[in-house]
């Protein structure tokens, strides 16, 4: 008997040393490339876009890897017509989304390479979008995203489901309209992998505005709802990051998160979203710290938001990750700015929301760039930079 329990607490303390175990592979983006957007799919393949080329008119890149590999495969060009990206700011970047039966889906703001669009009655930017047909060897041709809503500042987004829905979200206005107050944020969706998209409808509620020139993360819950993650600017000091989420049959969606922020400017902040086991995480920036917090997926927030000690030289660009366990993995850039590298900071918190290790730093972070971060099969996660 004596030998039988001390065999089950060999087994429980094991068990224990795993649980703690989380580790963090950390790389560099492959093929000298900035702006890493990593995904991971159903079995465990990282899928990953990134940047290269003319900050200002660039070219971008999908490859992918295997989760039982470190190596990657050979990149695609994901944009048709060289030079149609554009990188410069860190929050107009590329963002990719995996859609139904192996899709992969691309939008990015267009450079000034790229074909200016009519929106009602200004030639403007596009924002554009791709998709990889499961298995093929290039990207469809890339398509203005842009019919009613322009004024394309702070980059877009787009979400995919196992459903074959495709949502493409940005901020913009309409009409003749000036001034971030009077932004609002659009979505089209398609039901059929990107094939056809519905025209724009605003879904962010009524007279929020938007910060022109900071970005915006979407995603899809579980049941279908839509979140979306960006900075509002109902007055030009109040610019709140809001957490919102809905679906395209009730509108406007309904605010599920407020984190305020009295700044008169334009901070040029990012943020992400992830999805766990019938919970999603979002993570933001305010007043240089980065927070992150968990929610229901009738879109109400569990518990409190979670932080990292502040670090030196501002907290930005936040990216995140959650494990088969709930551990969530958290980095960010450390002392970027306005043409200006730094370095990428991470922390693992517990499923608790409390930090189950300490902060890791690592200089090196390009001009421009952006850290992804992803959790693998196995429970270890990966963190690209």
């Amino acid at each position: 008997m004596g030998l039988l329990l001390v065999g089950l607490l060999a087994v429980f303390l094991q068990g224990l040393k795993t649980k703690a175990a989380a580790s963090v592979e950390v790389i560099r983006t492959p093929d000298g490339g900035i702006q890493p957007q990593a995904l991971a799919g159903p079995d465990g393949t990282v899928h990953l876009l990134y940047y290269k080329g003319d900050p200002t008119a660039g070219d971008l890149y999908y490859t992918y890897r295997k989760s039982s590999s470190e190596h990657w495969m050979p990149p695609i060009r994901v944009n048709g017509t060289s030079g149609t990206g554009l990188a410069v700011g860190s929050v107009r970047g590329a963002q990719l989304a995996l859609g139904r039966n192996g899709w992969i889906h691309v939008a990015w703001m267009g450079s000034s390479r790229a074909k200016k669009v009519q929106v009602g009655t200004r030639e403007q930017t596009p924002l554009l979008y791709a998709r990889l047909r499961p298995n093929a060897s290039e990207f469809e041709p890339e398509q203005n995203m842009l019919k009613v809503a322009g004024g394309l500042d702070g980059g877009g987004s787009l979400a995919a489901d196992s459903l074959g829905h495709v949502a493409v979200v940005w901020h913009g206005v309409t009409g003749e309209e000036k001034g971030e107050q009077f932004r609002a944020v659009y979505v089209r969706e398609s039901s059929d992998d990107g094939g056809v998209f519905s025209i724009e409808k605003a879904v962010s509620p009524l007279g929020s505005g938007a910060c022109g020139c900071c970005g915006i993360k979407a995603n899809y819950a579980d049941g279908g709802t839509i979140q979306v993650v960006f900075r509002s600017a109902t007055q030009e000091t109040n610019r709140a990051e809001l957490v919102i989420g809905g679906t395209m049959d009730k509108l406007p969606f309904q605010v599920m998160k407020k984190s305020p922020w009295t700044i008169n400017a334009c901070p040029m902040s990012t943020a992400d979203l992830a999805q766990g086991t019938a919970t999603s995480y979002a993570a933001w920036e305010t007043e240089g710290q980065i927070l992150w917090e968990r929610f229901a997926l009738n879109g109400a927030p569990v518990g409190k938001s979670s932080q990292p000690e502040r670090g030196k030289g501002g907290q930005k660009h936040p990216a995140l990750a959650v494990n088969s366990r709930g551990e969530v993995l958290l980095a960010w850039t450390e002392g970027t700015g306005w043409q200006r590298g730094g370095g990428v900071a991470w922390q693992i918190f517990a499923n608790t929301g409390q930090p189950s290790q300490p902060i890791e730093r690592k200089p090196g972070v390009p001009v421009w760039g952006l850290v992804s971060v992803v959790a693998k099969l196995d429970g270890q996660f990966l963190l690209i930079y």
